[in-house]
């Protein structure tokens, strides 16, 4: 009896064997209805589509937390690293733990407390072929523990991804071509084989939107969307839905002189009958080294004098490819442009700013923000947005 509630409980809360490693990695995915499979660049984007990651650019670390129904809780980890300019891996893994619970028998008479954990991890590497494509596998292992019942298991899924343009990209995911297979309570689990088509659309630079196309003989045809609109440069408004729970939810991030710092909050509703209540999940990572580009001002802080004191910026520029053109934009806090340098080839190391707007006259105080926009040879563009120098009058 207690097995056979054991069995059920794995089975809704799961879903199927391995479930807990495609529930989702990043309050960001979450929030865009886990319509993912077609993102890339991202930190927890090869934890989905292991072919993305051969668009990586900066390192990085995210971890989620979600609190669920009946005390449970999920937590995922996803770790990825830059190697070269066209091969990357990810770490990642994901947990289910459950308290423990009270077990009866036929005659209501108490025969113990029970747990119920389950957890998960794997590697994906992705390997950029040529500009537009890359391909990826992404291996995969699963251990569930019920009381004293132990399984364990590994699999494996396929990727391939494709850059058509600035505005589309999408990718393809085998699920599972290697499928999992766990025995316990008596009962052996084998996870089924599916196939994912994910797309993301970019209308705007701060604008897009995701679908998900997904099919298993577990569960048939499924289909799932996202949007995200990005805001000054730092806070992220999302939503999305799918045939488990319709998802919305924020994101604020603070850029630093060689790393990123974000943290995403997400909220979903769940659709018709589930095991799950309204659930939050919360994510904080850290985007670091890598392929980036940024700019830093010294002095910090520009005195206006009678001799005309000049700013040095820096530019510092760390790509895998040689670089086609740059520019770097100088603005108001507000936004308003002032200045702009430009040029093609690899950019000078310094270049020396006057406090002088676009038609010779002297900023007024404030602060000065930059926006770096760099392209390589092969059309990947980075930008890097920031503060970069304060300038006041000397008294």
């Amino acid at each position: 009896m207690v097995g056979t509630i054991l069995y059920m409980f794995i089975s809704f809360v799961g879903g199927y064997t391995g479930y807990v490693l495609d529930y989702g990695y990043g309050a960001r995915a979450f929030a865009m209805g886990s319509s993912y499979y077609g993102m890339s660049g991202d930190v927890i984007s090869g934890a989905y589509n292991p072919a993305s990651l051969g668009f990586l650019m900066e390192n990085g670390l995210s971890v989620t937390y979600a609190p669920l129904e009946f005390d449970e809780t999920f937590t995922s980890l996803v770790f990825s690293k830059v190697v070269s300019g066209n091969l990357n891996y990810a770490v990642f893994m994901a947990g289910l733990n459950t308290p423990g619970f009270e077990g009866r028998d036929l005659n209501n008479y108490h025969t113990g407390t029970y747990w119920f954990v389950q957890y998960g991890g794997g590697v994906s590497v992705g390997r950029r072929l040529s500009d537009p494509i890359a391909l990826g596998i992404k291996i995969k292992f699963l251990y569930s523990r019920i009381r004293t019942d132990v399984g364990a298991g590994f699999g494996a899924d396929a990727g391939m991804y494709y850059v058509f343009n600035d505005y589309l990209r999408g990718g393809l995911v085998l699920k599972n071509i290697i499928p999992m297979s766990v025995s316990y309570l008596g009962e052996r689990e084998r996870a089924p084989i599916g196939l994912i088509s994910g797309w993301d659309i970019r209308p705007t630079s701060f604008l897009h939107f995701t679908v998900d196309f997904a099919y298993s003989p577990f569960y048939g045809f499924q289909t799932s969307f996202g949007g995200e609109g990005n805001f000054l440069d730092i806070f992220s408004v999302r939503g999305g839905i799918n045939s488990r729970e319709i998802t919305g939810g924020i994101g604020v991030s603070r850029d630093y002189k060689n790393y990123t710092v974000k943290l995403d909050y997400s909220y979903a509703m769940p659709r018709g009958i589930t095991v799950f209540h309204d659930m939050h999940r919360l994510s904080l990572t850290f985007n670091f080294g890598g392929y980036r580009v940024y700019a830093v001002s010294e002095p910090s802080v520009l005195s206006i004098t009678d001799e005309n004191a000049v700013a040095k910026i820096r530019l510092h520029i760390n790509l895998p490819y040689r670089v086609n053109q740059w520019s770097l934009t100088i603005k108001t806090r507000g936004g308003e442009f002032v200045r702009k340098f430009e040029g093609k080839n690899t950019p000078p190391l310094v270049l020396m700013w006057d406090a002088r707007d676009i038609n010779g006259m002297i900023v007024p105080d404030g602060t000065y923000m930059y926006e770096l926009r760099v392209v390589d040879e092969y059309g990947n563009e980075y930008v890097k947005t920031g503060k970069l120098v304060k300038v006041r009058l000397a008294l």
